[in-house]
């Protein structure tokens, strides 16, 4: 049975660290998995010098594998391969002089990156689809953007302008292609059924590149004929926790610490916290407090923005709100409706004393 493990957008810059030691864990959990085939649909290096540095220790990691590894070019990647380099025995390379690798299953087809029109690809994509073998099930290996799909440039890293292998999900509909495996996309796993026997699927990337990228890293797994399932990882990825305080809240340290300690291991923190304290309630100022929040976040953050807090100790104080909270009571609203017309009472006030 053909079961696949597809990824993309390693970026690899170096032997060792996060990138490295995550193309080694693939390789372990694509031998846990009992895959047979494992797919990089491009930008596994982040240069193409970079692959000609590190392709002797490729072949070493790649050598673990019981299964086929299949390469296909990226933007960042895409002269690494047009020489006759060798990446290891059980590794094959779909470049421009390569387009299909044919198995008893499954055929597996690569439309490698280059820099061309989307009206081109679609040329292209027709050109493929005349050697296809429609009783066999069908896959692609593609590196682009897809058009039907709101996303910022940051999610597929650092590009520029530049519009890269644009394709639209229409494209496919009426090719032989059961299954398009794409990258380049880095920010969340994306799965898109064009009709019942066809998908589209970007995996994200398998570790976070750069901070875009947050939550659990992902993998593409399937069995032929099955439709494509996430499978999470436990490799380093950003995550980003934003707490607002509230006046109200007993122990706001004590808040933001409990959050910080539900935090994964590999997990980086890209923290941020604001809104309103009480300083006769908690019994701190808000300089003391502030001081207190930033040695805790150098603990366990990665990053660290500056808090955008204020204490309304003497806005809470006054007889204007005072009398506002009273009467909003009397008025019997709904809880979410209170907090709204006090929080807009507060802003109004603390702006006013800053004017």
């Amino acid at each position: 049975m053909v079961k696949v493990l597809h990824t993309s957008d390693l970026h690899l810059k170096k032997y060792q660290g996060e990138r490295w030691n995550t193309l080694v864990d693939l390789i372990e959990l694509g031998n846990k998995e009992e895959i047979t085939h494992f797919v990089i649909s491009g930008d596994l290096f982040d240069k193409n010098f970079e692959a000609n540095k590190l392709r002797p220790k490729i072949r070493e990691v790649f050598s673990k594998g019981s299964f086929d590894v299949i390469l296909l070019s990226g933007n960042h990647d895409h002269s690494a391969y047009k020489q006759k380099f060798d990446f290891g025995d059980n590794v094959q390379v779909l470049s421009e002089d390569k387009k299909v690798i044919n198995y008893e299953e499954v055929d597996i087809y690569g439309l490698p990156f280059k820099e061309i029109s989307n009206e081109k690809i679609l040329d292209e994509l027709r050109s493929l689809d005349k050697i296809v073998d429609s009783k066999k099930t069908n896959i692609l290996l593609y590196h682009g953007e897809l058009l039907d799909s709101f996303f910022s440039k940051g999610e597929f890293g650092d590009e520029g302008k530049k519009r890269y292998m644009p394709v639209k999900l229409s494209y496919f509909k009426d090719l032989n292609f059961n299954y398009i495996l794409a990258g380049h996309f880095h920010t969340n796993f994306d799965s898109r059924e064009i009709d019942q026997d066809t998908h589209f699927v970007y995996p994200g990337s398998p570790v976070s590149i750069t901070k875009k990228e947050t939550g659990k890293r992902k993998v593409n797994i399937f069995k032929k004929g099955e439709a494509p399932q996430p499978k999470k990882l436990k490799t380093p990825y950003f995550k980003e926790i934003n707490i607002i305080l509230s006046y109200k809240d007993e122990n706001p340290l004590e808040k933001i610490k409990k959050e910080l300690s539900n935090v994964e291991e590999n997990a980086k923190v890209l923290f941020k916290v604001g809104g309103f304290i009480d300083s006769e309630k908690i019994n701190k100022t808000e300089k003391e407090f502030i001081n207190e929040i930033r040695k805790v976040a150098k603990e366990k953050c990665y990053e660290y923005q500056e808090p955008t807090i204020k204490d309304i100790s003497e806005v809470l104080n006054s007889d204007l709100f005072i009398n506002f909270e009273k009467k909003l009571k009397e008025e019997n609203y709904s809880k979410e409706k209170e907090k709204e017309l006090i929080n807009l009472l507060i802003k109004g006030m603390t702006e006013i004393e800053q004017t």
